[in-house]
């Protein structure tokens, strides 16, 4: 590909590509990170030689948690305006992208990194006490609805209603159980699983596939043509002194934690 990446790495096997976040101790989102997983997956799509993509994590214990609070709520309103455009697009290419993929999720998976993982077609769970939570709503983030149509469409409208609005975490054998994910296994198989899940789900004739993925997300109210998620709110709200308020606690939290 040519590129250098810092938070991500990306590499192609066999036909499937992986790309794998690797940012800190818990792959917190920031515009940077992003930015390079966009480029990965617009490679992925173009190479003829892929036949599937996998995301996953090098992280032990974490696929990932989220937007990075101590970086991203520093951002002034352009750079934030831009964060949040770069991450509606990854999670529009992810979600409406042509071939399959799997999140291979090692471990808790919290927020805009949980929201990464219902984007992919099927998802791949590590066995144990690990979290699954769209848990904006707990630090007073108004999710679009699409997010919400997203949730919806994998694990039914009652779960998604109880998931977004109490933030709380479904660990791996209750999200087995609503069909979060698809398959448990021990940590250390997860990436292996998912590279089968790929393979085989790839066996499939890939324009059908791409046909029958378009279909199913039209069905569904999201259409690639208008726009798909609608993840670039007015960046203003970020910014009122409510919002400015609810930052500085929570930065403060972080500092006191640590």
């Amino acid at each position: 590909m040519g590129q250098e990446f810092h938070h991500i790495e990306y590499v192609i096997e066999d036909g499937i590509a992986v790309l794998t976040m690797a940012r800190g101790k818990v792959n917190a989102l920031n515009l940077e990170m992003v930015k390079e997983m966009l480029l990965a997956v617009e490679d992925a799509q173009r190479a003829h030689d892929v036949k599937a993509l996998i995301l996953a994590s090098n992280r032990p214990g974490f696929f990932s948690a989220g937007f990075d609070i101590k970086e991203v709520f520093l951002y002034d309103k352009p750079r934030m305006a831009d964060h949040l455009r770069s991450y509606g697009a990854l999670i529009h290419k992810l979600h409406h992208f042509p071939k399959p993929v799997v999140a291979a999720i090692n471990g808790h998976n919290f927020a805009g990194g949980a929201i990464l993982a219902l984007a992919c077609d099927f998802r791949i769970m590590a066995e144990g006490e690990f979290g699954f939570a769209v848990n904006e709503i707990k630090v007073g983030v108004v999710i679009p609805p699409a997010i919400f149509q997203l949730c919806a469409d994998v694990v039914g409208v009652k779960n998604a209603h109880h998931m977004i609005l109490t933030g709380d975490p479904v660990e791996s054998a209750p999200a087995l159980a609503i069909g979060l994910v698809d398959a448990l296994v021990p940590a250390e198989e997860v990436l292996e699983r998912a590279r089968e899940m790929a393979a085989h789900v790839a066996k499939s004739p890939g324009p059908t596939y791409a046909a029958v993925k378009a279909v199913i997300r039209a069905a569904t109210g999201h259409s690639a043509e208008h726009g798909g998620f609608a993840l670039a709110p007015p960046v203003e709200p970020w910014f009122t002194p409510e919002a400015e308020a609810r930052k500085k606690a929570m930065l403060e939290g972080l500092n006191r934690a640590k």
